[in-house]
């Protein structure tokens, strides 16, 4: 196979793996509710969800009492090959019991579906007297295509305890690849210039010829 043919052939798989991404990207982003799907618990592996483009949810609950009484939600979010994670939004809405000043939950961002190690990619301590939508890992996304944890690291309140409800938000966008068209251009451009080679080596050898 001649150069122009291995550069057609390789701008052919290029715009054939454009059109599967793109029918790939029209499935729907995830949407989880722990009350219609069940709880989400803290062991590993953890219960595991592969995101889509678009506004990924996990929605559900989580309690502390000082009792010794307290539930962890861990989980992990597969990022598919060709999409990034751009964002992660944290909302909650928090009931503290009586007695209770300020209540708080610790959520790590790491890689893999196992108990995290420091350093991790990112940690934030949401306290849940405080604003109701936080950024807990602004500082380390973007991420590309993986497996990653979201563990519930610690539970803690300053009296008996606290309920609260929570909704995670996961914003994946696709990787910036180029237009089909850019890669036709390129291909063509690149067949073309073999061509102009091969006519100046041809047309360089004959010149040799004739001075013989």
């Amino acid at each position: 196979m001649n150069l122009a043919s291995r550069v057609l052939a390789y701008v052919g798989s290029i715009l054939i793996g454009v059109s599967l991404f793109a029918g790939r990207a029209q499935a729907a982003p995830l949407t989880y509710d722990e009350a219609l799907s069940g709880d989400l618990g803290n062991a590993f592996p953890a219960s595991e969800f592969t995101l889509d483009i678009g506004d990924n949810t996990v929605a559900g609950s989580t309690f502390y009492r000082s009792s010794g009484d307290f539930d962890f939600d861990t989980f992990a979010i597969v990022i598919p090959v060709g999409t990034r994670l751009t964002d992660v939004v944290f909302s909650f809405q928090a009931t503290l019991l009586p007695g209770t000043a300020v209540g708080a939950s610790e959520y790590i961002l790491d890689e893999g579906n196992a108990d995290v190690t420091f350093p991790y990619l990112a940690a934030y301590d949401v306290i849940l007297t405080g604003p109701t939508a936080v950024h807990p890992f602004d500082g380390g996304l973007p991420v590309g295509s993986g497996t990653f944890v979201v563990q519930h690291y610690s539970l803690g309140a300053s009296g008996n305890g606290f309920d609260a409800d929570y909704d995670w938000t996961f914003t994946v966008e696709p990787e910036a690849i180029p237009e089909p068209a850019s890669f036709v251009l390129i291909g063509v451009g690149l067949a073309g210039a073999w061509v102009r080679r091969r006519r100046q080596a041809a047309g360089l050898i004959a010149a040799r010829s004739s001075r013989h």
